[in-house]
Parts: C-alpha cells; sequence; structure tokens
C-alpha cells in the first residue's frame, strides 16, 4: 500500500499567502500541544495515542 500526505492549506487556505512569504510548508496536530514539549518521539507517540484514542492505531 502507498502511504501519501495531503497538504492543505488550513481550513480555508487562509496559510497559502504565509507560506509564499516565508517560503515554508507547516504541519501540525494542535490538539498534541507545543512539539517542543516532549524530549523524545516515544513521549509524543503515547499522549498520540491518549488525544486520539478513538482512531484506529495507523491514523494516530
Amino acid at each position: 500500500m502507498t502511504k501519501w500526505w495531503m497538504v492543505r492549506a488550513g481550513d480555508n487556505n487562509e496559510l497559502i499567502p504565509l507560506w509564499l512569504r516565508q517560503q515554508i510548508v507547516s504541519i501540525g496536530w494542535p490538539d498534541l500541544g507545543n512539539p517542543k514539549i516532549y524530549s523524545t518521539k516515544e513521549q509524543l507517540l503515547s499522549n498520540a495515542d491518549l488525544v486520539y484514542s478513538e482512531e484506529k492505531p495507523q491514523t494516530r
């Protein structure tokens, strides 16, 4: 199975001007909070399991 990501520029494409101006693309899961609070990948994954507990494991 091929895996892929869909990149959207916010709910209404509101991020396009910012992305073009700064020449970036961003991703995020706001329910996980600031990624800098996690000192390890395992901590982030553990919290994702809690925050997205209703989702299938591969979706988390």
